[in-house]
């Protein structure tokens, strides 16, 4: 993840609290650049009674063909759309991500559900990854074509597949 911070902006800082703790790391990355260490220094690493928690990732003097793209109206929303899929469960979970002030919303298929259908839902794990399994039908005023959604610790890694992989078949054989 440093690695995309590096590519993405020259200035990153991360603050990040508890109820009962707080740090702050200021990376400038071209003084970075001159002793390239991974460990960096806090700014600030304290006890701070607090009742707002979570961490704050701030990258600034974005490079300028970065820049460019989020000047984009059309980059920003296809990467919000992107990560709105991606990070669906964790945005669900309570993970706030912002691009330019635009929040990304969770974008998980509803499964219809009634007397005669429900949605079948199993949780497992398997060598250190955390499997959940959902499948069911989409309303009917669900006009997306859907597929197979497949998370991997959390995180989409297959959006709407209907390809082998998961088995639903070529189009000549479903």
């Amino acid at each position: 993840m440093k690695r995309a911070f590096f590519k993405i902006g020259k200035e990153i800082s991360i603050a990040s609290r508890t109820k009962e703790d707080a740090f702050k790391i200021d990376i400038d990355v071209d003084a970075w650049l001159k002793t390239p260490d991974w460990e960096f220094p806090f700014t600030y690493a304290r006890k701070e009674r607090s009742k707002e928690t979570g961490t704050t990732i701030v990258i600034s003097k974005l490079h300028p063909s970065i820049g460019e793209q989020f000047s984009s109206h059309a980059f920003r929303n296809i990467l919000l759309e992107k990560m709105s899929r991606a990070f669906a469960l964790f945005l669900k979970g309570g993970l706030a991500i912002t691009v330019n002030g635009r929040a990304a919303e969770a974008d998980i298929p509803e499964l219809a559900e009634s007397k005669e259908i429900k949605p079948v839902r199993q949780k497992s794990k398997k060598g250190g990854v955390d499997i959940l399994i959902m499948a069911g039908l989409s309303p009917k005023t669900d006009r997306t074509p859907r597929g197979w959604y497949v998370f991997c610790n959390g995180r989409l890694v297959l959006d709407a597949d209907k390809s082998e992989k998961t088995g639903w078949g070529q189009e000549s054989q479903p």
